[in-house]
Formats: C-alpha cells, sequence, structure tokens
C-alpha cells in the first residue's frame, strides 16, 4: 500500500518522509486550509506554478486520489464568429 499525504505546512514534503514534491514557479503558502494549517496557493497568472510529485507506480493497484479545489477566480473565454 502506498499512502501519500501532502499537508503543505510551510513545504511540499510528504507526511510519511518518502515522497517529497517540488515546487515551480513560486507559489505561495495560505492559511487557508481544509485538512491541515496551510494550503497551497496556485493563483499567481503566468507563472507556471505547480507541485511535481515523485513516480508512484499504481499499475495493477486500485488507488484514490482526493483533493480539495478552491477556485477563487474563474475565467470564461467565449468567441464569436
Amino acid at each position: 500500500m502506498v499512502t501519500v499525504l501532502y499537508q503543505f505546512n510551510g513545504h511540499a514534503n510528504d507526511a510519511t518522509g518518502k515522497l517529497a514534491g517540488i515546487l515551480y514557479g513560486s507559489p505561495l503558502f495560505v492559511n487557508q486550509a481544509y485538512v491541515a494549517t496551510q494550503s497551497l496557493s496556485l493563483n499567481s497568472p503566468g507563472s507556471n506554478q505547480y507541485l511535481e510529485i515523485p513516480y508512484v507506480d499504481l499499475i495493477a493497484r486500485s488507488f484514490t486520489i482526493q483533493l480539495w479545489i478552491y477556485l477563487s477566480t474563474i475565467i470564461i473565454q467565449t468567441e464569436t464568429l
């Protein structure tokens, strides 16, 4: 069984200490969180912010991915012909 929990308490380390993530684009840690004390804010336009996690072999295993997303802004683009 593989268990991974990213609490984002000022870093991108996994709570088990085995699968630390790598942050790109300087995302911010904010004090608005559901599970832990902080969350990761990926909302700077044009900054290409993301979290890269190590490879986890999920082939031939059942798995669940759970996350909470808060959209602070939604941009809808429409095109008129």
